[in-house]
């Protein structure tokens, strides 16, 4: 992390008064990140425990409960995969693993699509979850069938990245295959426990999971400009849906500052990006503005109110850069057995 973020995240969490580190973590924040990630495992253990046996409403409920705090693992394990929470590079892999296990796909597949493809190039044809791709005439079709539109993208370009990261940073791969088949070996485990409870309180949970954090992207983007500074990104700034979600809110901040922890996302908003941002691209209330967008009245507008002009779809480009460059470009590959630290932690954000 370069110098001047590490004076804005030390001057920060001394002005809030908080502990900025305990042993193994470096921001003692990150405990209620371990917290909510054990919280969904204990609610999954509970379903599996109660096997139905309670009233419909309850284990309905419960589901619900399972998908709320699964989608909050889904934001762990994005924040995770920009800046790795443990100050030991063997415990940030064993969390990835962890997080795997949560999040039902290894969390290393962040870097392909998340990573590279979206933060290098934002709406454009190197970015393979676009929001344009997207373009039923009820803009509420655009936010509940994104994921589904852009699937298929994501999964050719998590195949073209692992076959590149095969021989060019074997030990990225490596990792990979340790998130893969530990996560889906615990799966299998569990489906033949119980196949309904597993339906029920891990896959269900683990499909909204990645519906929603995909789904995101055109809450965040979508109407904005991309070639503009800052209008580029809608953030949310409400406190309630910033502490669920661990400050994944502030999306300008962190496009400006992907390796910054996200603690110090709000700071960094206030400072850098408010002052610049088209006021309505910074969004007070979340519920209020997926009403008003998706409801009533339920059109879709520029960021400014004007009729948006959706470029064609056109093919994905190639985004993954040449032999040799991936780990020198600047773009967080998490956490993986390697000697060269610095491709751990880049010394330079990348938009």
């Amino acid at each position: 992390m370069d110098l001047y973020l590490g004076r804005l995240e030390e001057s920060v969490v001394k002005d809030l008064g908080m502990q900025t580190r305990t042993r193994w973590l470096e921001h003692a924040e990150d405990r209620r990140s371990i917290l909510f990630c054990v919280l969904f495992l204990l609610s999954a253990a509970v379903g599996y425990a109660l096997d139905f046996q309670v009233p419909t409403p309850v284990w309905i409920l419960h589901i619900a409960v399972s998908c709320t705090l699964c989608f909050i693992v889904g934001t762990i394990a994005h924040n995770s995969m920009h800046h790795p929470i443990f100050f030991k590079p063997e415990h940030n892999q064993l969390f990835q693993i962890f997080l795997s296990i949560c999040y039902g796909h290894p969390v290393s597949v962040y870097v392909s699509g998340h990573n590279f493809s979206h933060h290098r190039n934002t709406q454009t044809r190197r970015d393979v979850i676009r929001t344009y791709k997207a373009r039923f005439r009820w803009h509420l079709l655009n936010q509940l069938f994104f994921f589904f539109l852009v699937i298929p993208s994501l999964i050719r370009a998590e195949n073209q990245f692992k076959a590149r990261m095969k021989d060019e940073i074997p030990g990225w791969y490596k990792q990979f295959c340790r998130e893969q088949y530990t996560g889906y070996l615990v799966q299998a485990l569990l489906l033949i426990l119980n196949w309904k409870a597993f339906l029920a309180f891990i896959w269900l949970p683990q499909l909204y999971c990645v519906w929603g954090i995909i789904g995101m992207n055109v809450i965040q983007h979508d109407g904005c400009d991309p070639d503009h500074e800052y209008n580029h990104t809608r953030s949310m700034t409400g406190p309630w849906v910033n502490w669920l979600t661990f400050n994944n809110g502030y999306h300008g901040a962190h496009h400006a500052k992907p390796h910054m922890h996200w603690t110090g996302y709000p700071a960094y908003h206030n400072a850098e990006v408010r002052p610049h941002l088209h006021p309505a691209l910074d969004q007070k209330n979340f519920i209020t503005y997926l009403l008003k967008t998706y409801i009533y009245p339920g059109k879709r507008l520029r960021y400014d109110g004007a009729p948006i002009e959706l470029p064609p779809v056109g093919e994905d480009e190639d985004w993954i850069p040449p032999p040799g460059e991936v780990a020198l470009a600047g773009t967080s590959l998490g956490s993986f057995p390697t000697v060269d630290l610095a491709i751990h932690r880049p010394a330079e954000a990348v938009v």
